[in-house]
């Protein structure tokens, strides 16, 4: 498990205060990906990132973090993401979780389940650079501008 607190010297919220963006990604290079364009960006969020789902669930319990949103991969070793999406869906205090998915399927069917099980968004690792950063942002200015419950 990775924590990430993205400081820049000015005056930043505590890790307590902060809101969590909890990635799970198994690819290292997607997960430097969205580090670097988090580190790009003014929004201030701490970054967990699991390898999988089932290490996913384990900082879910054992921080007891509720995060703002979370990022998944769909294709892991283990449980997959949309596993891990069945498990957060039937726990009661993470069912309303704000769920993005993050993948190189570009298949319909992926697409459609995804959404099936109220995803907010899927953002292709497979289309351009350009794309994806922008899919990361749409994130990052989710997180820093909509209100969600505690």
């Amino acid at each position: 498990m990775l924590n990430i607190g993205l400081d820049t010297g000015t005056n930043k919220k505590s890790d307590e205060i902060r809101p969590h963006l909890l990635l799970v990604e198994d690819d290292e290079i997607d997960v430097m990906f969205f580090e670097r364009e988090m580190e790009k960006s003014p929004v201030d969020i701490s970054l967990k990132v699991a390898r999988d789902g089932s290490e996913a669930l384990d900082i879910l319990e054992k921080d007891n973090i509720r995060p703002c949103v979370i990022v998944t991969d769909l294709n892991m070793p283990g449980m997959s993401g949309f596993e891990f999406i069945d498990k957060i869906r039937a726990e009661k205090r993470l069912q309303d979780s704000v769920i993005f998915v993050f993948s190189s399927s570009e298949l319909e069917e992926d697409i459609k389940l995804s959404y099936e099980k109220h995803v907010a968004g899927y953002i292709s690792k497979q289309a351009s650079i350009k794309t994806m950063y922008m899919g990361v942002r749409l994130v990052l200015d989710y997180c820093d501008n909509v209100l969600l419950p505690h």
